[in-house]
């Protein structure tokens, strides 16, 4: 089993080694940059579903209202008809 994972190991250098660092690790600063960026996002998103929401609700109270005339007026106009 030892010969078999051997056989599969690749020998590398040092210089490959840092070359692929190099090429795909990010510094601090490109990461706080980054997470800084994503989190504005966030915030930005959560403030719209708050807005929305809030609108919503205001369009559900509306159509309450709506139909609470409507039915009250319905109501005066059968009366009426009696």
């Amino acid at each position: 089993m030892s010969e078999q994972n051997n056989n599969n190991k690749q020998d590398v250098t040092t210089y490959e080694i840092l070359d692929f660092l190099k090429d795909h690790m990010v510094t601090k600063e490109e990461f706080n940059g980054f997470k800084e960026k994503v989190e504005g996002r966030l915030d930005s998103i959560e403030n719209r579903l708050i807005y929305l929401t809030q609108k919503i609700s205001d369009i559900k109270s509306d159509l309450k209202k709506i139909s609470e005339r409507t039915l009250e007026d319905s109501d005066a106009h059968a009366k009426d008809i009696l």
